[in-house]
């Protein structure tokens, strides 16, 4: 259990001097919590200004009165979502990865009701790093991946053909809705392309991917193909470590004999994109039967 910070008992009205301390705190430690709070929207609001601007993105987990708040729940109205990550358990994630100011970024929670039987485990994972020497760190720092989209589009984020259905009427459905949210265009199209669990030739991933080009014109055809090729990266590393866990903790071996595919994609896609030159060396060095530093597959 995360230890309640040492003086902070209510975070109302809090003058600027322990803001001040509470900041260096969170910039040490990362993270801190206070138990035990009574907020309104409009207090919690008030005291995550006290650190800076907030962001206000118009999307569905964000209430019209106040959309500096992103809703995480499973609860419906009306038969519709109104928070993100669905009902299901959340697994291990980091919040603003993608920034690339995350260090000028501060994450609040805060649990209006709370889940029975249920652990919030936090971890900071800048620690190892800052462990590190200075060359090992500016080595780290030299591997910058950009997309080139916003996040504005609906995305499914499992969208592969096991999700895929076809009704009589010959129209296509989708299931597994549950994990859906607003992200970059390109990450469902890479779920469908490059899925590590039916394997298809180079030549069918292009056809698939040129066929969606062509009915979606507007698209910048470098831009996505930069997003593409990252996310397809991403998703697949998120997969092995995924498949990984589920081999050791819950003993379900047959996902192992998946993830030789999966580097093979991950090669494949970094080996097109100078973007991630930089991150080929690095699981080069790590993973050197799986990751050629060449640029041959």
């Amino acid at each position: 259990m995360i230890q309640p910070h040492k003086t902070i008992q209510d975070i109302k009205g809090l003058d600027n001097g322990h803001i001040r301390q509470l900041a260096r705190d969170i910039h040490q430690d990362g993270v801190a919590v206070m138990y035990n709070q009574n907020l309104k929207e409009s207090d919690y609001i008030d005291f995550m200004k006290r650190f800076g601007e907030c962001e206000s993105p118009d999307l569905f987990m964000n209430p019209k009165e106040h959309p500096e708040i992103f809703l995480v729940t499973g609860k419906k109205v009306d038969g519709k979502k109104i928070g993100m990550f669905g009902d299901t358990e959340l697994g291990w994630h980091s919040n603003g990865n993608s920034r690339h100011l995350i260090d000028k970024i501060l994450i609040g929670l805060y649990c209006v009701k709370e889940d029975i039987n249920t652990t919030l485990s936090v971890c900071n994972t800048s620690k190892p790093f800052y462990d590190m020497s200075n060359e090992e760190q500016e080595y780290y720092r030299s591997i910058t991946i950009r997309l080139k989209f916003k996040n504005n589009t609906f995305v499914h984020r499992d969208f592969h053909v096991s999700n895929l259905i076809i009704n009589s009427k010959n129209q296509i459905g989708l299931i597994d809705n549950q994990d859906a949210l607003i992200g970059n265009r390109a990450y469902d199209l890479a779920s469908l392309i490059d899925d590590v669990r039916y394997k298809t030739s180079n030549s069918l991933k292009d056809k698939v991917y040129n066929y969606y080009l062509k009915t979606n014109k507007n698209i910048h055809p470098k831009k996505f193909k930069n997003d593409f090729d990252i996310l397809s990266v991403l998703r697949n590393l998120k997969i092995i470590g995924i498949f990984m866990r589920l081999a050791e903790r819950d003993k379900k071996k047959k996902y192992l004999k998946l993830i030789p595919y999966a580097w093979k994609m991950i090669d494949n896609r970094m080996n097109k994109n100078k973007e991630l030159y930089n991150l080929k060396l690095l699981l080069a060095s790590s993973f050197p039967k799986f990751v050629n530093k060449s640029d041959e597959n």
